[in-house]
């Protein structure tokens, strides 16, 4: 009687310890407005990958066979799916929603899932989206990830967990690796700042190719990049997606750590703030760290730090002869 009871005890008080050591994870979902362009090419189906800037063009089919079906739908399914099993693993797991347009980044949604109106946030993306001009350029990723950062550290403020674990998720449209290449200085920053913060950056890239700079911020922090071209799954995305986010996303990093997690391709190509193309050698600013083709520019475009000074205000002093270093100094301290 004595063991029994001593079992029990025992059982109980590591049952309390399990339960103390769970803790909540914020999750925070950040979406490409240009997702709203991209159709599903499932095997079959005519292949209109990639971005289709003829959203409301034609739907007809071509020799008889079905249209692609858009992907945002089986997107946003697939993240209730995920934000579900999410709210599933802990009592109070907060999550965020950030929708990023050519215009703005918007937080649509927030806090605990079952507190959160789904269908309000559903309108409030479509309604972004269909802003003019919101999905003429790159999205502004950099300043949706900053509002994330933003909000974990208010919400750790609030709830007074310092150590709160948050991690992001970027799903992205990109259309070629040197997409994002003139937001590369600002997602650096974000990335080491997320990385400061503790926080990771995860990417699912659902276009015809991923960025360069996005799978860089992930490898800065830690994270998980996963690329998913459309029309290269043997099955309609629909089936696929919601999988694919339980599978790769769901585990946070102390989950990761202990799963036989494949490692992403460390790819740190220089990306330059110029033409955004990868370059193995290039030159970088002192001051913002932006990287740039050729030293032939004078100013910085990122910080207007000034590379080139003018040659009659700072000549080489081996064309100088003392008597003219003399007046050099004495114009130089008149200024």
């Amino acid at each position: 009687l004595k063991c029994r009871l001593g079992w029990r005890k025992v059982r109980a008080g590591s049952t309390s310890g399990m339960s103390q050591q769970a803790t909540s994870e914020l999750l925070t979902v950040v979406l490409d407005a240009r997702l709203a362009l991209l159709r599903d090419a499932t095997p079959g189906q005519p292949k209109l990958g990639g971005l289709d800037a003829s959203a409301g063009g034609a739907a007809g089919a071509v020799g008889g066979a079905a249209c692609p079906a858009w992907v945002l739908p089986s997107l946003w399914d697939g993240l209730l799916v995920l934000f579900k099993a999410h709210a599933a693993l802990g009592v109070d797991q907060p999550v965020a929603l950030v929708a990023a347009s050519a215009r703005r980044a918007a937080l649509v949604a927030s806090g605990p899932f079952s507190a959160v109106d789904w269908a309000a946030a559903r309108a409030s993306v479509a309604e972004l989206v269909a802003e003019e001009g919101a999905v003429a350029a790159p999205p502004l990723l950099s300043l949706a990830i900053s509002r994330a950062l933003c909000y974990a550290n208010r919400l750790r403020r609030d709830k007074d967990q310092p150590s709160l674990p948050a991690r992001v998720l970027v799903v992205s449209a990109s259309d070629r690796a040197s997409d994002l290449g003139a937001q590369g200085t600002a997602l650096t920053s974000a990335a080491f700042a997320a990385k400061s913060a503790g926080l990771s950056l995860d990417c699912l890239s659902l276009g015809p190719e991923a960025s360069a700079v996005l799978r860089q911020a992930c490898i800065l922090t830690g994270g998980k990049h996963q690329a998913l071209p459309l029309g290269s799954q043997s099955y309609p995305l629909a089936d696929v997606l919601a999988p694919l986010l339980l599978f790769h996303f769901l585990p946070g990093l102390a989950a990761r750590k202990e799963l036989a997690v494949v490692e992403d391709v460390q790819t740190l190509a220089a990306v330059c703030s110029c033409h955004g193309e990868a370059r193995e050698i290039a030159y970088m600013c002192s001051c913002c760290l932006a990287i740039y083709c050729s030293g032939s520019r004078a100013i910085c475009t990122a910080c207007r730090t000034r590379f080139r000074l003018r040659d009659d205000l700072d000549p080489p002093l081996l064309e100088l002869d003392l008597a003219a270093v003399a007046s050099f100094s004495t114009t130089i301290r008149g200024r």
